[in-house]
């Protein structure tokens, strides 16, 4: 692990300029693993791995089938049992007041599954007993994906994290940087800098009660199929969780976070901007040029959210677009159940980035992803966020303390 601010300084420009800069360096060997089948994540991702193979570097891809797209020049290892795990939480009915130690267990499962799943996959066992491997960096998901770590063990090179949700405590343990926690609200509580007394009272409880789902909800299936797949691992997951020599994170200051970080710890919000946008179809161009009152886009992100919107909120929406005389361009997994009157254009998916570059858009009405909320700063778009879980909440939070955006309780 990284100690220090001269050494880590140092360290961080070296594999910068070995990762970034290839008139100064050699071409070198990257195995990139990613578990999550969160399709937000694979859009940070993409731009990133796509850069990477363009400086000259060699990437071998590990991620599920139908979320990662193809990236010309990389090997892809796809592993077919992950896209199991979103049509299980798509049949999953999702209820907001779920128990705490409950909701433990059903990310557990969720995350040991991912972990579980890259480990038994045929193309993955024929890497790891190929003796002719050789990498010179793992990248991957940040946390909760433990026993992926051992790919670092197995190959004896360092580790690079990604963060695409934004910092956590877990995160921020994992690189040493303990400072944050004391003072910094936790996400899911959607606390925001400057909270009060019994605030500040409520954020250590919560981080005390995620510690211990941790230690003994999270990490003992994790240690089990570490210890499965890497029996000759001579690092405990412990120690592996502490080998990350970068971290880069999905957030800014500017966006309403100034925090101290440690030198491994790089904020990234709006790499995935670099990608050229999707462009605009005629129809819908057409539609987004003639609404003379302006334009409401409406997406709650992934088919996942809108799924787990309560019941009837789909109709209660339709009826409320109707009544207004701004066009309504709505993202839904179910574009036939939508009341799509006059002013409501439904589709499936819609090129999000040039809606939002788009001069008549003028209210964006979303989840409050990360992802979204970055999007939406970078066109200038002002904000009505729905938040359903976790991050969100923290996100809405900050957002309206800004002045750039407000939220509707569900």
């Amino acid at each position: 692990m990284l100690s220090g601010p001269g050494i880590a300084g140092l360290l961080l420009t070296v594999l910068l300029f070995g990762l970034l800069c290839p008139k100064l360096a050699n071409s070198e060997n990257i195995l990139a693993v990613f578990s999550y089948t969160f399709g937000s994540s694979y859009l940070l991702i993409t731009p990133f791995l796509r850069n990477l193979v363009q400086r000259g570097h060699q990437i071998t891809l590990i991620s599920a089938v139908t979320i990662m797209p193809h990236i010309e020049g990389v090997h892809h290892i796809r592993v077919p049992k992950l896209d199991m795990l979103m049509k299980i939480l798509l049949e999953l009915e999702f209820d907001t007041e779920i128990p705490k130690w409950t909701e433990a267990q059903f990310l557990s499962e969720y995350f040991y599954n991912c972990s579980k799943f890259v480990l038994e996959d045929p193309g993955v066992q024929e890497l790891l007993h190929n003796a002719s491997a050789k990498y010179s960096l793992i990248i991957l998901e940040a946390s909760h994906n433990d026993a992926l770590y051992g790919f670092s063990q197995h190959f004896n090179a360092p580790l690079v994290g990604i963060a695409a949700y934004g910092s956590s405590w877990n995160i921020d343990f994992q690189v040493g940087n303990s400072a944050p926690s004391v003072y910094e609200p936790i996400s899911a509580l959607g606390y925001t800098a400057g909270f009060s007394l019994m605030e500040k009272w409520h954020n250590l409880i919560f981080i005390t009660e995620e510690r211990l789902v941790e230690r003994f909800i999270y990490l003992p299936r994790q240690i089990d199929l570490y210890k499965q797949h890497f029996p000759g691992a001579t690092t405990s997951i412990h120690d592996l969780r502490r080998r990350f020599s970068l971290i880069l994170i999905n957030q800014h200051f500017t966006m309403g976070r100034v925090r101290s970080n440690v030198p491994n710890i790089v904020e990234v919000a709006g790499m995935h901007l670099d990608e050229k946008p999707y462009p605009l179809d005629a129809e819908l161009k057409k539609i987004l040029n003639e609404a003379k009152h302006g334009v409401i886009y409406f997406s709650m992100g992934l088919q996942l959210l809108e799924t787990w919107l309560p019941p009837g909120m789909r109709a209660t929406m339709s009826e409320a677009f109707a009544q207004l005389k701004q066009q309504v361009i709505w993202k839904s997994d179910h574009p036939e159940m939508v009341n799509q009157s006059r002013n409501v254009f439904a589709r499936t998916w819609f090129p999000q980035r040039a809606i939002l570059n788009h001069p008549n858009v003028k209210l964006f009405i979303t989840h409050a992803g990360l992802l979204g909320l970055i999007e939406s700063v970078h066109y200038a778009v002002p904000l009505l966020c729905i938040p359903l879980f976790y991050d969100q909440f923290q996100n809405t939070q900050a957002n309206g303390e800004v002045g750039r955006g407000q939220a509707s309780g569900l």
